[in-house]
C-alpha cells in the first residue's frame, strides 16, 4: 500500500490559509464547512490540491482535471503543539466535542488528543471565514 504524503500542521494550515485567502469570503466559508464536515472532523486531512480544485469549481473555472490525481488524504506529522483548549469559545468547544465523539472509538487517547490539537489550530483558522467555527480571527 502506498504511503500517504506527509505535511506538518503548520505547513498544512499555511496552505489552507493561502487557498482561502485567494477566493471570496462566501466560497471560503463554504469550503471551510465542507472540509470540516466531510473530512477533518472525521480524522481526514484533505490534500490541499483537492481544496484548490474545490475552490476552482466553486468559482466556475475548473475545466480539465489532471490525468493523475494525488492521494486524497495526507498525514499530519509532527502534530500541533496547540494547548490552549481553555481559550476556546463555546462554538469551538462544540467542534472539538464533535470530532471527539466521531473518533473516540477509532483512535487511541494520545492520537485523539493530538488530533484535537491539530483540529483546534484549523478551527481557529476557519473562524476567520465562517461563524460556525467561533470567534473571527481569535488566536488565529
Amino acid at each position: 500500500m502506498k504511503k500517504k504524503p506527509q505535511m506538518s500542521i503548520r505547513a498544512y494550515r499555511a496552505a489552507l490559509s493561502e487557498l482561502l485567502e485567494s477566493t471570496s469570503l462566501t466560497i471560503a466559508s463554504e469550503v471551510c464547512f465542507k472540509l470540516w464536515d466531510d473530512y477533518i472532523s472525521n480524522g481526514i486531512y484533505l490534500n490541499p490540491e483537492y481544496v484548490k480544485a474545490d475552490i476552482a469549481c466553486a468559482e466556475g473555472h475548473l475545466t480539465n482535471p489532471p490525468e493523475v490525481l494525488p492521494e486524497e488524504g495526507i498525514e499530519i506529522n509532527p502534530g500541533s503543539r496547540c494547548f490552549a483548549f481553555y481559550l476556546c469559545d463555546d462554538q469551538q468547544r462544540g467542534c472539538l466535542m464533535q470530532t471527539e465523539l466521531r473518533l473516540s472509538n477509532r483512535l487511541t487517547t494520545s492520537e485523539l488528543r493530538q488530533h484535537k490539537k491539530n483540529v483546534l489550530s484549523l478551527i481557529r483558522l476557519f473562524g476567520r471565514y465562517n461563524p460556525y467555527f467561533g470567534r473571527r480571527g481569535v488566536h488565529a
